[in-house]
């Protein structure tokens, strides 16, 4: 056994030598619940009766500050019972080995990326004999052997919460004897395993000094800093770059807003992005585009205190009764007046469909067209921007046929009293410059003349 004690003292002084080659610092990690799937080897000592074999195990940890952690970890193996190595004619027999072990670690540079530390524990390795095969010849039986272990390892921080770990421990197996003299008989073991160890909860970020070339003094050497001019004082990740915890693509020291909502448009500051400057977040607002000034609701969409379709900032005549049918400028209809209904259809970009759920927009022409049997509707189609000019004459014209469509062979309107009529983008009523407002530039009008 005293070439496996060498081997493990060697292969210890080896990780922690390669410390030396890491001069990139990393998070430390003060808290928060390891979990660690390993496989490897387990080698028992050459006077007893079992067959060195591979391990698999989980071990379960809790980190108590930046150098000190604690895991619970269990492992099994399947083992060769010996004599098969000398007699050809036997039948091989195996043994199910269960290990369950409480271990003490300790990180001795615990801001490196490859992190050294020492550990260990104490635990019991239950060796299961199958009944069923056991052959007395071979004076094999189940026990449970006591055991302390001690050893070390280095862990790779792949990211912030995931680590490569490898470890190398001597195990001392305690196992009772029959013998007035000798309690116990021990036996010197040795465990070695690679695994990789997820940590959840957050990093506590930190700053700190280092080995090699650093420009920017942030503790991540220049060879593989992705950020390396940022500013002093602020606190990075392993690769050199700034926090940003809640992903919105600005840094945590300039984010004015640090827990935006997954997926939200930010400005600047880190806070949600409202385009139109009408209070209401772009994630929220149903009606983006909205004229400076101009008082909107909880959706982000115009007031209409009266109900009558015309929206606060453009009603002439604010106090309507309900159900008065109103013009454009939001007053009463007066037969012979145009009624102009602002269809909010929206199209996809570059189609002519319409979807179903603004079917309720069309209805809304159809039913006015029926209460005013002698009235005619003329359909304007929008488009925005993009594209050249005739596509958009072309694509706004197969919008209002598409409408007009919809009214005739859904609605019942005669088609004599529809005609439809696409603009292009020769009318806009927003900035073709945004998002929002080619969205907005992208509409259906309805002008309905009552006779």
């Amino acid at each position: 056994m005293n070439h496996r004690l060498i081997t493990l003292v060697l292969t210890i002084c080896f990780v922690f030598s390669l410390f030396a080659f890491s001069n990139v610092s990393a998070d430390v990690r003060s808290s928060g619940i390891t979990i660690t799937p390993f496989a490897g080897g387990y080698f028992f000592e050459g006077n007893e009766c079992y067959d060195d074999g591979p391990i698999y195990g989980l071990g379960l940890g809790y980190r108590l500050n930046e150098h000190f952690s604690a895991e619970l970890s269990m492992s099994y193996g399947n083992f060769e019972v010996s004599p098969c190595d000398y007699d050809s004619d036997c039948d091989h027999q195996y043994i199910n080995g269960y290990g369950a072990y409480l271990d003490i670690a300790y990180d001795i540079l615990p801001d490196f990326i490859l992190v050294p530390y020492i550990t260990a524990g104490v635990g019991a390795l239950l060796l299961d004999y199958d009944r069923e095969d056991e052959d007395p010849d071979y004076g094999i039986d189940n026990n449970i052997e006591a055991v302390f272990h001690y050893g070390g390892g280095v862990r790779f921080a792949l990211t912030d919460q995931i680590d490569i770990r490898a470890d190398v421990r001597h195990a001392l197996t305690f196992d009772e004897k029959d013998n007035e003299k000798v309690a116990f008989d021990h036996y010197n073991n040795l465990e070695a395993t690679l695994g990789f160890t997820l940590t959840l909860g957050k990093s506590k970020p930190t700053t700190v000094a280092m080995i090699g070339n650093d420009q920017d003094n942030d503790g991540v050497a220049d060879s593989v800093d992705q950020c390396p001019n940022t500013v002093p004082n602020v606190s990075v990740n392993t690769f050199g770059c700034p926090y940003d915890t809640d992903k919105d693509g600005v840094y945590d020291y300039q984010d004015k807003c640090p827990e935006t909502f997954s997926g939200e448009t930010v400005d600047m500051f880190g806070c949600s992005k409202d385009s139109d400057s009408d209070g209401v977040v772009d994630t929220k607002d149903k009606c983006p585009g909205t004229p400076a000034n101009v008082a909107v609701g909880k959706d982000g969409c115009s007031l209409d205190a009266d109900s009558d379709g015309v929206n606060d900032y453009l009603d002439k005549c604010p106090n309507t009764p309900p159900g008065t049918l109103v013009d454009a400028r939001g007053c009463k209809n007066v037969a012979g007046k145009d009624i102009r209904l602002n269809l909010k259809i929206t199209f996809d970009s570059g189609k002519a469909d319409i979807a179903k759920s603004s079917l309720d927009q069309v209805k809304a022409v159809a039913e006015v067209m029926s209460k005013y049997p002698n009235s005619k509707a003329v359909i304007e189609a929008h488009t925005d921007s993009s594209g050249s000019e005739k596509y958009n004459l072309d694509l706004s014209q197969k919008r209002a046929d598409m409408v007009v469509h919809y009214l005739t062979n859904l609605f019942g309107i005669e088609k004599s009293r529809l005609r439809a009529v696409g603009y292009g983008e020769s009318r806009p009523i927003a900035d073709n410059r945004t998002i929002a407002g080619k969205k907005r530039n992208r509409r259906a009008v309805a002008i309905i003349t009552s006779q």
